[in-house]
C-alpha cells in the first residue's frame, strides 16, 4: 500500500492517466476511484491522529506507520 501522502496523490494520478489514455475500462476506473478515495481518507486521519499525538514531524510529508486489521490485545 502507501507509506506517504506523496504515494497516495501519484497513485491517484497514475489511476488518471491510466482513464485518459483508455488503458482502463470505465468500470475498473470508477472502482480505483473509490479505492484511492478511502485511501485519501484514511490517510486524512492518520494525519490528523499523528499531529494530535505529536508523531508527525514538522513539514514531513510521511505518514507515522500504521497496521490495518485486527490486533488481539492483551
Amino acid at each position: 500500500m502507501w507509506n506517504s501522502s506523496t504515494e497516495i496523490m501519484q497513485a491517484i494520478h497514475d489511476a488518471r492517466e491510466r482513464l485518459r489514455k483508455g488503458d482502463c475500462d470505465t468500470d475498473t476506473a470508477h472502482a480505483e476511484a473509490r479505492l484511492l478515495a478511502t485511501a485519501v481518507k484514511l490517510a486524512m486521519v492518520q494525519l490528523d491522529h499523528a499531529k494530535l499525538t505529536g508523531r508527525l514531524a514538522q513539514g514531513s510529508d510521511d505518514l507515522p506507520p500504521f497496521i490495518l486489521g485486527t490486533k488481539t490485545r492483551k
